[in-house]
């Protein structure tokens, strides 16, 4: 009976891919919100606030500058569209299981597109070797707000094939590029996907000596949707309704070649491809395999196409495009994210993998599989070390595990903000908090106006205010403040930036050392710190036990006064 059922699974490897990812979340439904679900600082301090802000005021379709709670002054321009399919999952589901559902989602798409569009160009492969390669594709460490956009883009790439050969299309690929366009992020990754369709088809046109005018008119025409899913951004690119934070992003960067190999070594953040291995692999392939590597045009393309563009990511693109941007008067496109080139890799290192791999296995090399064994385990430990699903088992094993592996429920402090909403007035439109030591993202997931937090856009009088609020801790420690400019976090000593605030700090009473007159300016009546404050100015309301971060407490700023 059991060989039965592996015969089966082996002549069904889609279904026996489906299987082991459902496998691999079955344990969210035994923790549920007592689960590892990210990292915070990837989207859980950003995404799923914008996302259940504007579910929870119902504000969907509200006018881009129009004023919405959570964060002082921010607008509803700032807070992602309505039309997008991510967002419909926050609108049906509560926020935790749309974020699981939007993450199992990611992970099927990723491995039946990589599967099915890589048996399409090689037809030839192993099918042990497709399935493996296909099932490490979709464990990486996929952005959850990106949507489909790597996990899906094999399949986008095999249906401008079609489209290029003039072959039959069935009807679902017409069903899966309409939820594409949808699930789809445009500005972090849709612009350097197009970016590299066009490319690999003009090559193709070069190449075969043929010009398709009506496949690039069907091509660039799929972007209307997308497009339109973005009228927020694009209508305030064109006239802003007031004065943003944005010029930190737009320098010209200085463009090192230290910069260069860390890029093409450790790939974009939000497109990580874990493919060092593979690229040990790819040297070692090259030496022994040159001519056969060198002779397949596809191989020689990706290449190419890889040094390309890590440096356009690195800053070459800016370099390029700022200036022409200055000349034609469209500053606003300066918004878009210009250091993504590199996104498509993560997809190419995969396809390389495979390449290399099949290249092993034809070859008269005597241990051919147990080489093919060793180099996919190999890729699999890099990869395993870094999916969030495996990540929430160790978890919830040793419970020991570094601290940026918070469960959901202790990131946004569930069981602690039922007894806060208790100390605090009920009504939360009536003032804003502050906070010290932890996330105010979990003041916003709870409904709290705050004067602190991480949002992509702010008016930068907001921004200034906060600089004047921090102006004396700048001034003692510059280095802990360099992100202010668009992370606006009171930040602990010793604070790392990319470790968000999860890590170890003092503990001990202190003087936290602010311009309180921004806090009475701005309507500031609370601070929620995870450190004892000495300050004069602050009154001590209450303290709530935190499992995480063993206290809270809650202190009103004398000054002010507030009814319950």
């Amino acid at each position: 009976m059991i060989a039965s059922a592996l015969n089966f699974l082996y002549r069904k490897p889609l279904l026996t891919g489906v299987v082991c990812i459902i496998l691999l979340y079955l344990p969210y439904l035994f923790l549920q919100e007592n689960s590892f679900i990210g990292n915070p600082f990837d989207y859980l301090n950003s995404n799923v606030i914008y996302m259940k802000t504007v579910v929870d005021n119902n504000a969907a379709f509200w006018d881009n500058c129009t004023s919405l709670p959570n964060i002082m002054h921010q607008y509803r321009v700032n807070y992602g569209s309505e039309l997008d399919f991510i967002f419909l999952l926050f609108v049906i589901l509560p926020p935790f299981y749309a974020i699981l559902l939007n993450s199992f989602l990611i992970c099927i798409t990723a491995f039946a597109s990589f599967f099915i569009a890589v048996k399409h160009f090689i037809p030839y492969c192993n099918r042990g070797i497709l399935f493996c390669c296909s099932l490490l594709f979709s464990l990486l460490p996929f952005w959850q707000f990106g949507g489909i956009s790597i996990a899906g883009f094999p399949l986008l790439l095999l249906f401008f094939n079609h489209v290029w050969y003039k072959k039959e299309i069935r009807w679902y690929f017409y069903i899966f590029i309409l939820l594409y366009l949808f699930y789809s992020s445009l500005i972090v990754y849709l612009l350097f996907i197009y970016f590299f369709l066009f490319v690999f088809f003009v090559c193709k046109a070069v190449s075969e000596r043929k010009v398709n005018l009506l496949f690039f008119i069907i091509l660039f025409s799929t972007l209307i949707i997308p497009l339109a899913r973005e009228y927020r951004q694009i209508l305030f690119s064109l006239n802003p309704c007031f004065e943003t934070n944005r010029g930190i992003f737009y320098e010209i960067p200085d463009i090192k070649l230290s910069d260069f190999f860390k890029s093409i070594t450790e790939g974009n953040q939000h497109a990580a491809p874990l493919h060092k291995p593979i690229i040990a692999l790819l040297i070692f392939s090259i030496i022994i395999f040159r001519k056969k590597l060198l002779s397949d045009y596809r191989f020689i393309f990706f290449l190419i196409y890889i040094l390309i563009s890590e440096v356009l990511s690195i800053g070459l693109a800016k370099v390029i495009l700022f200036p022409l941007l200055d000349l034609l008067h469209l500053e606003f496109l300066k918004g878009f994210s210009l250091h993504r080139f590199n996104v498509v890799n993560q997809f190419i290192w995969y396809f390389i993998l495979v390449l290399l791999l099949q290249k092993i296995y034809v070859s008269s090399f005597v241990y051919r599989k147990y080489a093919i064994s060793v180099i996919i385990i190999a890729v699999a430990v890099n990869v395993f070390k870094e999916n969030i699903p495996l990540e929430n088992i160790r978890s919830a094993v040793f419970t020991d595990r570094h601290r940026a592996h918070i469960k959901y429920s202790d990131y946004y402090m569930l069981d602690e903000y039922r007894k806060i909403k208790q100390i605090l007035p009920s009504d939360q439109r009536r003032y804003s908090v502050v906070h010290y030591g932890f996330d105010p993202a979990a003041s916003n997931y709870h409904g709290f106006i705050t004067f602190d937090g991480l949002f992509p856009v702010y008016s930068e009088e907001t921004n200034r205010e906060f600089n004047r609020l921090i102006a004396p801790l700048k001034e003692s420690d510059p280095a802990r403040y360099a992100h202010a400019r668009f992370n606006m976090y009171i930040v602990p000593e010793n604070y790392k930036h990319t470790h968000n605030f999860l890590q170890n700090y003092s503990k001990k009473p202190l003087q936290l050392n602010i311009d309180t007159r921004v806090l009475y300016r701005n309507n500031v009546q609370y601070i929620l710190s995870t450190v004892p404050l000495i300050n004069r100015e602050f009154e001590l309301k209450s303290s709530v036990q935190s499992k995480f971060w063993q206290m809270i407490y809650i202190y009103k700023i004398k000054k002010l006064e507030v009814s319950k």
